[in-house]
Order: structure tokens, then sequence, then C-alpha cells
């Protein structure tokens, strides 16, 4: 996987088209958070992932994202 969980074939090949975010909790100052993404699906020519930015303290979700590539 590349840069944020995406294959080098989608960075290389395709561009952002959409991104939808939700925020579920804050962060601190000081806080470690861990970034994960995985693919979830294939949508015509496009990709699509789901990401999440975690406390990784607690494991609480603190943000999650879907991005399209096209």
């Amino acid at each position: 996987m590349g840069p944020r969980g995406r294959p080098p074939e989608v960075l290389l090949a395709r561009r952002p088209t959409d991104i939808e975010v939700s925020y579920r909790a804050e962060a601190l100052y000081g806080d470690s958070v861990l970034s994960v993404a995985q693919r979830a699906a294939e949508e015509g020519a496009g990709a699509v992932f789901l990401h999440q930015i975690l406390n990784a303290g607690t494991g609480a979700e603190l943000t999650r994202l879907r991005t399209r590539w096209a």
C-alpha cells in the first residue's frame, strides 16, 4: 500500500473525485492517533476506500471517511 493506504496504481492512475467525512470525537493535544484504510469496492471505473482515524490509546473512532477515485 502507498501513502494513506492507497495502492500505488490508484495514486498514479486516478484522482480523488469525492470525499465524505464524518467527525465522531475530538483528539486532544498530546493524543496519539492511528490512520487506517481499506479498499471497499470498485464503482464503474473508480475505486472506493474507507478510512478511519482512531485514538491510538483508547481505540475510539475520531473520524470516518469515504473517498472515491476515478
